[in-house]
């Protein structure tokens, strides 16, 4: 009985009236976390104004003349830096060749060497240089070439032909040495370029490159002219050297 009266005393008559009970109570919860969030908002304010008035006030002239200082900073660091590839590039103006310049200073300085093998060689004061450079930018603007040693190899091998185009400064050189026999059993005409950095740079990538196939196939006929002739001097320099 005693259960029985007890439960009957806890129930409530009205149930809606602790529906409602409870909404106000959320409702009272939600307004006070707002208020709290509006007190922290306020406090933060202050204290950034605080901080603002504490800070020494600069005079009208400086902004200007910082921001000065830096442009010629930078202006300076780029002068050195296309100053640093002209002298490792035997005096060649990187600036002028195809693809991206040259003169980021976080790029790493390009160390000129001509390793053995590098025969037909051009320099890099000869005209050719730049031909063959112009060239690979040409095809690669039209989506005409193959980079990298294993991809002209295995385009070599499918018998694909073309022009190929290596990087003299290349180490090691044993990952290369096989690339001019097997351009000389499949016939196609290959020519060394004195840095990697610029046959990279042809390519319009940021990374060197060691190796570049020059597929005609899609060229344009002003670009297939200028392939014939540059292909015409690379055979003859072939020609000298090996006696084919």
């Amino acid at each position: 009985v005693f259960y029985r009266d007890r439960t009957l005393s806890t129930m409530s008559a009205d149930p809606k009236a602790t529906k409602e009970q409870r909404k106000a109570k959320k409702a009272e919860k939600r307004e006070a976390k707002k208020r709290k969030l509006a007190e922290l908002e306020a406090t933060i304010r202050v204290q950034q104004e605080q901080q603002i008035q504490q800070q020494p006030a600069q005079p009208e002239g400086d902004a200007p003349k910082k921001k000065r200082k830096l442009r010629k900073k930078k202006a300076a660091d780029a002068t050195a830096a296309t100053a640093a590839t002209t002298a490792t590039a035997g005096g060649v103006d990187t600036s002028k060749l195809p693809g991206i310049p040259l003169s980021d200073p976080n790029r790493p300085k390009d160390t000129l060497f001509q390793i053995p093998i590098a025969h037909p060689f051009t320099g890099p004061n000869e005209n050719l240089t730049k031909k063959v450079l112009k060239l690979v930018n040409a095809a690669t603007q039209e989506k005409s070439i193959v980079k990298g040693i294993r991809q002209t190899s295995a385009a070599l091998k499918k018998g694909k032909k073309g022009l190929m185009v290596f990087a003299a400064n290349i180490s090691p050189m044993d990952c290369i040495t096989h690339m001019p026999g097997v351009c000389e059993n499949k016939d196609v005409p290959y020519i060394w370029v004195p840095s990697r950095f610029h046959l990279g740079n042809a390519t319009i990538s940021k990374r060197p490159c060691s190796a570049v196939l020059v597929i005609p196939d899609t060229l344009t006929e002003k670009r297939k002219e200028k392939y014939t002739k540059a292909t015409a001097i690379v055979t003859k320099r072939l020609k000298a050297v090996t006696g084919k």
